[in-house]
């Protein structure tokens, strides 16, 4: 499996249909985050800058995946593959009841 950067450019000046799209975008992020499809999603903090690193057979299934997003019409995007992607991992501690 590969993994592939996605550098999306959003709109400076999204309208209503983008803004009514975000909570079903959202929806379908935390699923492919969950499903490890997704492995990051960043937004940058004036949020016209999108990143997203995606497991995929080829850069044509990263392309497939991004295009059930709700928001990809309003995606112009470049997908680049990677030669490796690292990440802090989140370790969950078990709780002892004695």
């Amino acid at each position: 499996m590969n993994q592939y950067m996605v550098d999306v450019s959003l709109p400076e000046f999204p309208d209503e249909a983008f803004f009514s799209k975000i909570p079903e975008q959202r929806t379908l992020i935390n699923r492919l985050l969950e499903e490890r499809v997704v492995q990051s999603y960043a937004l940058s903090a004036d949020r016209t800058k999108l990143w997203i690193v995606i497991r995929a057979q080829s850069d044509s299934e990263a392309f497939d995946i991004l295009a059930t997003f709700p928001l990809y019409d309003y995606f112009r995007f470049d997908i680049y593959e990677l030669a490796f992607h690292n990440k802090a991992t989140v370790r969950s501690t078990l709780f002892s009841i004695n």
